[in-house]
């Protein structure tokens, strides 16, 4: 794609078609990322998202969160399944209050969905325009959850809510 004169690379391409049964194993794996991610989502949509903005792991018979219990603070993803609830209702507002790498999760698995929605319906498997390092693969995601963790912490210090055993 070209903008102002200046080639932007998309997000994901896709390769051509090979035979039916060399295309039939990433359909299978395909069709596997979309089931998991449509259950999770399901799962999510069925949680009633705590007000206080974690906790909501506790329907799925998870324990309580200690970190918060003995700090007064949240640990680096109190608040992931809440945002997770939230975006599953469309609310993204409170998602991203909720935990503002929720809200980015969400958002990731449904651009995970569409991707892998493609592969099932063509075959085509996608390929990312830009080689990611397993560094990156892991440092990107642990970075935008403690940036995540950090903006949280300093929305709760502002409007009073943390720390929570006061």
């Amino acid at each position: 794609m070209v903008r102002s004169g200046v080639r932007v690379p998309p997000l994901a391409t896709f390769g051509p078609v090979n035979s039916t049964l060399s295309s039939l194993k990433p359909r299978i794996l395909a069709l596997a990322v979309v089931l998991v991610c449509f259950g999770a989502w399901r799962a999510a949509a069925q949680l009633t998202p705590c007000s206080i903005g974690l906790g909501t792991h506790t329907q799925l018979a998870l324990p309580p969160c200690s970190m918060p219990l003995i700090t007064g603070y949240p640990c680096p993803t109190c608040g992931m399944t809440t945002a997770l609830a939230y975006a599953a209702r469309g609310e993204a507002v409170q998602s991203f209050h909720a935990h503002p790498a929720g809200l980015i999760l969400a958002f990731a698995v449904c651009y995970v969905v569409v991707v892998a929605s493609r592969t099932v319906l063509t075959g085509l498997r996608p390929h990312m325009p830009i080689p990611v390092s397993q560094a990156a693969g892991v440092g990107i995601p642990l970075g935008i959850l403690l940036m995540g963790w950090l903006i949280k912490i300093a929305w709760g210090l502002v409007d009073g809510s943390l720390p929570l055993n006061r």
